[in-house]
This record gives structure tokens, sequence and C-alpha cells, in this order.
């Protein structure tokens, strides 16, 4: 039975089929990250007909064996469906486990207000602790508080540093969506 990460390289290669088998049977042995994967697969039409109804059976299986990125991935897959309450309710459960991106969404969605009240403060908290745990979309954002000087006048110089920094980790990795499942795992 393959590991999630061979699975992963060939969905990459374009050799879904491939990748279908081995995440049924990482799947059928109980792995969290096989229903992980196997709901994506549902969820964008890889290598099976999209499925919206499966992919988030698969997701809320991975989320209830405690699978962190499971429970990201269900909040994700909630808020890309509208259910902006679910969405931020399994945000917040991966966001205790200690999940960057599920801390990072919620920040995003306080400071717009999405399917919370708009909270700055409580944006900037989360956006803080996803930056600790190394999620660089958070990283940016605390960033450019400091650089506007939002965050104090003494602080721009350090802001403009790490808003450098920060930029020059994007391009380095290729970073473009700070959904990517890259993020997860630097």
């Amino acid at each position: 039975m393959p590991e999630a990460s061979v699975i992963r390289r060939l969905i990459r290669e374009g050799r879904q089929s491939e990748a279908l088998s081995g995440a049924r049977a990482l799947a059928a042995s109980g792995s969290p990250e096989g229903d992980l994967l196997l709901g994506w697969m549902h969820q964008s039409g890889a290598a099976v007909p999209q499925d919206l109804d499966e992919a988030e059976r698969y997701y809320i299986r991975a989320a209830e064996h405690g699978s962190s990125l499971g429970m990201f991935y269900l909040g994700w897959f909630y808020a890309t469906a509208g259910d902006l309450t679910r969405a931020v309710e399994w945000f917040q459960r991966s966001s205790t486990t200690g999940c960057p991106a599920a801390t990072y969404h919620l920040g995003r969605m306080h400071l717009v207000g999405q399917g919370v009240e708009q909270n700055h403060n409580r944006a900037m908290e989360l956006f803080a602790t996803a930056a600790h745990q190394g999620h660089l979309y958070a990283r940016r954002n605390i960033a450019r508080e400091m650089a506007t000087g939002k965050r104090g006048l003494v602080r721009i110089p350090l802001g403009i540093l790490e808003v450098l920094q920060v930029g020059f980790l994007f391009v380095s990795i290729g970073l473009k969506d700070p959904d990517s499942e890259r993020l997860l795992r630097i």
C-alpha cells in the first residue's frame, strides 16, 4: 500500500488511476490520509467524476478519526460551498489541534466578517498564532500591519524587512495560493 506522499506525487504526475487505487487502499486500511485524498479527488473530479457528497463523506471520516487536516479540509469544503457556519466550526476544531492553515483561515474570516462577526483584533491574534506556527500568509499579514504603521511607528522598519523576507520565501518556493498544500508542509 503506497504512502500518502507517493499518492500525491502520482496525482501531480497525472497518474490519476494509480493514485485513486492507492488512495482507496490507504483509506481501506483506516488511514485518515487516504480519506483526505479520496475527498479531494471526489471534490476536484480527479480520476473520478466530481461528487461533492462523496467528498464530504470522506472529509468527515478523516475529521472524525481526529485528523487535523481532515478537520481543515472539511472546513475548507464548507467554506467553498458557502456554508460558513460549518466552515467556522471545523476551522476552529482544526485550529485547536494546531493546524496553522485553519488558524489562518479563521483569521481571514474574522478580518472580513465572513461567517463570524468582523473583529480586526481577533484576526490579528489568529494570524500571529498561525505565523508563529510557520504559515507564510499569516506572517505576511502581520508584516503588512507592521510595515504600514498599524503596530506603531517603531515597528515599520521591522515590518518592511519581514515583508521582504516573506516575499523572498514566496518566490523561492513558488507559492501563489494561500490554500496551497505546500503550505501545510513548510
